[in-house]
């Protein structure tokens, strides 16, 4: 296998930077991982990004590209993030910068991390080879992406599927957006660990005592596992507002899957299912849930998705 057989996948987070060189069958040849160290500054994080990527490239003469995700509004024509509230960027002209700095001719290519998760699980995950199928990322916040007929569905300006700010029924959680009802309020991991912590909610079932002891989402979906009360029922609630908003999913794209990522999304994936199952075949035409399937993520790395928008980049030039 020659080296225009790997790609470099690079996945830039609020915490950490993950970069694989890998091949098309997943294989990961090379890694770096290291901390994001947003808040000393852009440039700070900037030239760890551009290290790491300099680490994986360590004795490979040539690759066939460099795909880079980031949780923000990017431009890709431009190569430029418009904004990434979590690492504190504005206007960062990132693939210029690589560019410059490591001296590389290769296409490099920047996507949304949502929309190149939805990639990575069409060449490397649950939904390997289909062509008509939604990702939804569970976790800091709450993300989707699809891909329809085989193409990413982007929008105009890059802005489709911002399901998290999808006002839901009956959800009466205030948003950071300013906005009342969003379905991330509920459907994130902070959004989940605030509903828990929230004395308004289902006061009638009060939490245990924890005598002090510092409280999070890993817990409240652990408690869930060992039938706690009040953590049963916010998953009940949790299943029953992700049925809804993949009801609207469904009914709008018409997807043969739905993929279902992110630390939340995996973790309490057998515990929500069924629940929002139900509701999604209460809200749904028969039609479109009769072979529909939803699933969770395998992607092994969340560089790898990354590294998928390097082939679907290709595919698309052809």
């Amino acid at each position: 296998m020659n080296n225009q057989n790997f790609a470099v996948g690079v996945d830039i987070g609020g915490t950490k930077i993950a970069s694989i060189l890998v091949d098309p069958t997943g294989q990961i040849i090379n890694s770096d991982y290291r901390m994001t160290a947003a808040d000393q500054g852009p440039q700070e994080s900037i030239n760890r990004v551009v290290e790491s990527i300099a680490s994986v490239l360590k004795g490979q003469a040539e690759v066939s590209g460099i795909g880079i995700d980031v949780p923000g509004l990017v431009f890709p024509e431009l190569g430029i993030v418009e904004n990434a509230v979590n690492l504190n960027w504005d206007r960062v002209n990132l693939v210029e910068i690589i560019r410059e700095k490591l001296h590389l001719s290769v296409p490099i290519f920047l996507q949304r991390d949502t929309f190149a998760q939805t990639l990575g699980e069409h060449y490397y995950g649950s939904a390997l080879g289909e062509k008509d199928y939604v990702y939804l990322g569970i976790g800091s916040g709450l993300g989707a992406g699809a891909l329809i007929n085989g193409q990413l569905l982007i929008g105009s300006n890059h802005g489709a599927l911002e399901v998290g700010h999808l006002a839901l029924t009956g959800l009466k959680n205030m948003c950071g957006c300013g906005r009342i009802g969003c379905a991330e309020t509920l459907l994130s991991g902070p959004g989940l660990l605030k509903t828990y912590l929230s004395p308004g909610w289902r006061p009638d079932v009060k939490a245990p005592n924890f005598n002090g002891e510092e409280i999070s989402v890993e817990k409240v979906i652990g408690m869930a596992r060992e039938n706690e009360p009040r953590a049963s029922l916010l998953i009940n609630e949790f299943g029953r507002y992700l049925g809804e908003l993949m009801a609207d999913l469904v009914m709008t794209l018409n997807p043969s899957s739905i993929v279902i990522g992110g630390g939340v999304g995996i973790s309490a994936f057998e515990l929500y299912l069924d629940r929002a199952m139900e509701e999604l075949q209460h809200r749904c035409f028969p039609q479109n849930t009769r072979s529909l399937t939803i699933k969770k993520s395998s992607l092994d790395s969340s560089a790898l998705g990354a590294a998928s928008l390097v082939w679907y980049s290709m595919k698309e030039n052809q």
